[in-house]
């Protein structure tokens, strides 16, 4: 009687754990990707903010509820950019504008060449007065000037974009592409 007991407690316990180790119905784990441009991650749905992610961030989905997913994401991040203490306030730089777009031409007639683009401001605060200078080079790495850049509006807020025009006097390029490289000015 005692070899029945026994077995019937061994099956008993299987089959929970068995059960247990079932993954839930709402539960799923399938790659997904941020579709939108800038897009936060919070602690929970409608919780605090924790971070941003931007467009083409790779995510694991883990589990659907409401209008909410949970999400899992792995990668490797640089030694120096973490602290084993809490952050401070956030001290925003010029990282947080971004150049989205540019195209340049040679104005023959005037000797020089005029560079247009647009400015995103990819973070939580209005930026006014931003200065911007930039610095041209061919494609054979000859410096063909710098300039200052205007910004229109002067106001970008946050998650806003801004059209930015600048003129290298003086400058042809005989190339086909040049290389810019720029410096923001935050005031």
């Amino acid at each position: 009687m005692n070899f029945y007991k026994i077995l019937w407690c061994v099956v008993v316990c299987t089959s929970v754990l068995m059960v247990n180790l079932l993954p839930a119905e709402d539960s799923v784990s399938k790659d997904i990707y941020v579709s939108s441009p800038h897009e936060n991650v919070r602690s929970g749905p409608n919780g605090k903010k924790l971070g941003s992610l931007l467009q083409g961030t790779p995510l694991k989905e883990i589990e659907r509820k409401g209008g909410w997913i949970r999400v899992q994401m792995e990668g490797w991040i640089w030694d120096r950019s973490v602290s084993e203490e809490a952050p401070g306030p956030v001290k925003t730089n010029k990282s947080s504008l971004i150049i989205e777009s540019w195209r340049w031409l040679n104005e023959n007639a005037s000797h020089g060449i005029k560079i247009e683009g647009v400015v995103k401001n990819m973070s939580d605060t209005a930026f006014e007065d931003v200065k911007m200078t930039i610095f041209a080079r061919d494609a054979n790495g000859n410096f063909l000037g710098s300039t200052g850049a205007e910004l229109k509006p002067s106001l970008i807020p946050a998650g806003v974009s801004s059209m930015f025009s600048a003129y290298i006097n003086d400058a042809v390029c005989s190339t086909t592409t040049i290389d810019i490289t720029y410096r923001l000015d935050i005031q």
